[in-house]
């Protein structure tokens, strides 16, 4: 459905075993329930569909963990903008782009531009910072293409 459209496609992932969608991870990891489970989704959107479609040009891809993770969500722990429950990438990837406070934590080179590249390290720190709190986190960010410079965020 979206190759359809013209263009850069920039596609953002927080759901759990996200990274199979770029091929990011051990697949032989994944239970085979949730292998199928994929698999029925993509047929949903085109019954011609590759597995590794989100791999190629003109996509931009930023998902939550890899295909073998889960993607973590707090209950306990409530966020300090809106004291509800969050999902670890998302409240991260907002922070980086200044919705908590109003700083672009992930602009890591300040040039007003958060390239896809600098957030994936800013989710990176924001889930360490995290298990200095709640313990460890195992959820791993991935970005397709590898060390993209691709804008996101512009402010």
């Amino acid at each position: 459905a979206l190759s359809a459209v013209p263009g850069i496609k920039v596609v953002i992932l927080e759901t759990c075993q996200s990274g199979g969608f770029i091929g990011k991870g051990n697949l032989d990891d994944i239970e085979t329930s949730t292998i199928e489970f994929n698999h029925l989704i993509i047929d949903q959107f085109n019954k011609n569909i590759t597995r590794d479609l989100l791999n190629k040009t003109p996509y931009q891809v930023i998902t939550s963990c890899t295909s073998s993770q889960s993607a973590v969500e707090l209950i306990d722990l409530p966020h300090p903008k809106d004291g509800n429950p969050f999902g670890i990438f998302g409240a991260a990837f907002c922070n980086g782009c200044g919705y908590d406070d109003g700083n672009y934590y992930a602009d890591k080179d300040g040039n007003t531009r958060i390239s896809l590249i600098e957030m994936q390290s800013h989710i990176d720190s924001f889930v360490m910072s995290l298990e200095t709190v709640i313990g460890e986190i195992d959820q791993d960010v991935q970005i397709y293409p590898e060390l993209s410079h691709f804008t996101l965020y512009e402010y």
